[in-house]
């Protein structure tokens, strides 16, 4: 689907932002049930977007702040480094 591609490009501010509005249009207009379902379609890969990135800055502060053993340990982050082998916009 080509909207996967251009949502996996997709920064979290600019993810979440467009979730957002996605959320008010459903919610505030009546609209025909095609365009509800393209609608819940882009915020279903939005919304796996955003947690994909939050996942990723989760592991980044794991890393900084607990070694193997529990204790506090500042590690070399390997940039470009990901969950699933895209590239985070961060």
């Amino acid at each position: 689907m080509a909207e996967e591609a251009v949502v996996g490009d997709v920064p979290f501010e600019s993810a979440l932002a467009r979730l957002d509005q996605i959320v008010r249009e459903m919610e505030d207009s009546a609209l025909p049930l095609q365009r509800l379902l393209v609608l819940f379609e882009e915020g279903t890969l939005l919304g796996k977007r955003c947690q994909e990135l939050l996942d990723l800055a989760e592991l980044r502060i794991q890393q900084v702040v607990q070694d193997a053993d529990g204790t506090p340990q500042l590690r070399r982050f390997e940039v470009g480094a990901t969950l699933n082998g895209t590239d985070p916009a961060f």
